[in-house]
């Protein structure tokens, strides 16, 4: 046999991947603990106890600013103070976007191998990691999941990426059950929590009770408090823990410019306030933050009288507006379509103010990326007449040109939908 002798040539081979150093369990909560936090009987306690089953799953149901989320809270500082070898994680899982990022700073922060990897199915990474023994016990919060179909919907490839074949698995499934792992849902929807749970696993969160409220009400005004005015406010604000925590703010703010007592004068703010297009002026962002937790709740109280009903789109309407600039878009577009609906049903669709309500449709969709859903609503003139509604002029120029940087983070330059958009947005009807 020919000898070539030794070879001379050199492989450059990528070295292998090391490991990380598992790190010690921890929790990803990104809010810090309340430290007026008010016990509401023995809510928390039921909680705690529902959740503490193996393999538990739990959702916390009530209307938007009832306290759910702060409960939930409240309950991993509780649970890591308990148990320093539990890991407490939380997802804010009201979108698959927002799904998956949690998803993946869950990857990062437990350091799962392979996890920066592009080709990786990063669902499937985090499950593995969740049903592992040696990760340890966990307690997973998904919070504010108020529409369960993204969860639930069918079709992921193997890389997480949705597609159309019915056996591949639901973002939901990817959550493992096992013995070492609970998960605890928050959700202002019935219905998502029965997709989701068991009818005797959902724990519904009403109203505080009145010494409960009073006592928060006090707490987070601090020395501000006037117990002769403060019963009132209470009342007024129908003892909702978020409405009276931000009325708290609004008032230490104010520095003793406006007491508990002129803030119930105007008792009937929350409705007239919010039905009218001056809550959306820009020197009284304040106030809106007050008024927008009952916006939120009258999601859930949608007349059937038709003058009512208006007036009801009429608050979705402008709170939706509020939540655009303020609060998420996701919030914007839940509410402008509430509004679109009912206007489209008691005027029609060609009148002004259904094209308004289509307009933060619109509006919504594209600050969420999703071009060709508000395309198809004709979201650029909408834009332009529901800014004009407002006399927002220099507003909806910057918006429009933040739209366009969006597209521009968002899209590549090859993207057909960056190919076929104008590089400047159109101009302003005046």
């Amino acid at each position: 046999m020919y000898n070539e002798g030794p070879s001379t040539h050199t492989h450059n081979y990528p070295p292998p991947e090391r490991a990380d150093t598992p790190p010690e369990p921890t929790s990803n909560v990104p809010f810090r603990r309340d430290p007026d936090f008010v016990e509401r009987g023995d809510l928390l306690d039921r909680i705690s106890a529902e959740v503490s089953r193996p393999a538990a799953r739990v959702a916390v149901v009530g209307l938007g600013g009832i306290g759910k989320s702060q409960l939930a809270i409240e309950y991993c500082y509780r649970l890591r103070e308990q148990s320093r070898e539990t890991w407490v994680l939380r997802i804010h899982a009201s979108s698959a976007a927002r799904f998956e990022q949690g998803v993946r700073e869950i990857a990062g922060l437990v350091k799962i191998r392979g996890r920066d990897d592009p080709k990786a199915n990063i669902f499937e990474l985090v499950r593995g990691w969740l049903r592992g023994v040696k990760s340890g016990k966990w307690i997973l919060v998904l919070d504010n999941v108020d529409d369960a179909s993204f969860l639930l919907g069918s079709g992921f490839d193997n890389q997480g990426t949705r597609e159309g074949s019915k056996g591949s698995n639901t973002l939901f499934g990817y959550l493992p059950v096992c013995d070492h792992g609970s998960i605890l849902i928050t959700t202002r929807s019935d219905d998502a929590a029965r997709e989701l749970v068991e009818r005797s696993d959902m724990i519904t969160v009403g109203a505080m009770k009145d010494e409960d409220a009073l006592r928060l009400l006090n707490k987070k005004l601090g020395d501000q408090a006037d117990l002769s005015d403060t019963p009132d406010l209470v009342k007024e604000l129908e003892n909702m823990p978020l409405a009276l925590t931000q009325a708290a703010a609004y008032l230490r703010h104010m520095g003793g410019r406006c007491s508990a007592r002129q803030f119930v004068y105007f008792r009937d703010a929350p409705v007239g306030a919010i039905a009218t297009r001056k809550w959306l002026n820009y020197e009284n962002w304040s106030t809106c933050q007050v008024y927008y937790p009952h916006a939120q709740a009258a999601t859930e109280l949608k007349p059937k009288e038709p003058q009512a009903l208006l007036n009801w789109a009429t608050v979705m309407y402008n709170a939706a507006w509020y939540a655009q600039t303020r609060v998420s878009a996701d919030d914007a577009e839940k509410m402008a379509v509430l509004s679109l609906t009912a206007r489209t049903k008691t005027l029609g669709e060609g009148d002004e103010e259904t094209l308004l309500s289509q307009a933060v449709v619109a509006l919504a969709k594209e600050s969420q990326g999703r071009w060709d859903e508000a395309e198809k609503l004709q979201v650029q003139s909408r834009i332009d007449i529901a800014y004009s509604d407002q006399g927002r002029w220099d507003e909806a120029e910057k918006l429009q040109v933040h739209v366009m940087e969006t597209r521009k983070e968002v899209l590549s330059t090859e993207h057909p939908d960056r190919l076929t958009r104008p590089s400047n947005p159109s101009p302003l009807r005046l």
